[in-house]
């Protein structure tokens, strides 16, 4: 009787551990989605940053001054 509640208990005692397991399995899966988020938004960000540098070098570069506007 004695072995049958200590299998009983630890029966238990590892449902819980892989609940938790499933848990932090999950938040895991969350935060790498999230991170992926904001790498992509970094990538976006570092792409129009350079876009913009062109675009202030073409303007710099030009005979008028700059000045796009005739």
């Amino acid at each position: 009787a004695e072995n049958a509640s200590a299998i009983e208990a630890l029966s238990s005692e590892v449902t819980e551990l892989g609940t938790l397991f499933d848990e932090v399995a999950q938040m895991v899966a969350d935060d790498g989605s999230r991170i992926g988020e904001i790498a992509s938004g970094l990538e976006s960000a570092a792409s129009r940053t350079r876009a913009a540098r062109d675009e202030l070098l073409k303007a710099t570069n030009r005979p008028d001054g700059g000045c796009a506007i005739s």
